[in-house]
């Protein structure tokens, strides 16, 4: 799977909020980096984020229904929705994802956190990638 690494220096979690990333990404220096990922890990993650952003979408949603409808009562409800979502995806990234940062120089991808087993499998996805 592909990911974005971006410099940053700040707290890990923070690039768990969603869209944060590309926002970081504009601002600072960022790269492209393949990950080796297991079908279970990405299904899991992959359920929780579609989870996450469906409720932040449908809260979304809501705020704007209550613009048009102008019921305060709405916007209420779609923020709390939102923000319990935003909170739920950021704290899944943390727990059960990887966050990459580049270094300053782009000279390093620091992946975190890792399973045991990744540095030997990030070395093989390398050397198949110089390979071909």
């Amino acid at each position: 799977m592909h990911a974005t690494a971006v410099v940053w220096r700040g707290r890990r979690w923070i690039l768990g909020i969603p869209g944060m990333v590309p926002v970081l990404g504009v601002v600072h220096e960022r790269a492209r980096v393949s990950l080796p990922v297991s079908t279970r890990v990405w299904r899991t993650w992959h359920r929780r984020n579609v989870a996450a952003l469906t409720v932040l979408v449908f809260g979304a949603g809501l705020i704007a229904a209550s613009t048009v409808r102008q019921a305060g009562d709405l916007f209420g409800v779609g923020l709390v929705l939102v923000l319990v979502a935003g909170t739920y995806r950021t704290r899944a990234h943390h727990n059960y994802w990887t966050t990459c940062r580049l270094s300053a120089d782009r000279a390093t991808v620091v992946i975190e956190p890792t399973h045991p087993e990744f540095d030997q499998q990030a070395r093989e996805l390398f050397t198949r990638s110089i390979r071909r």
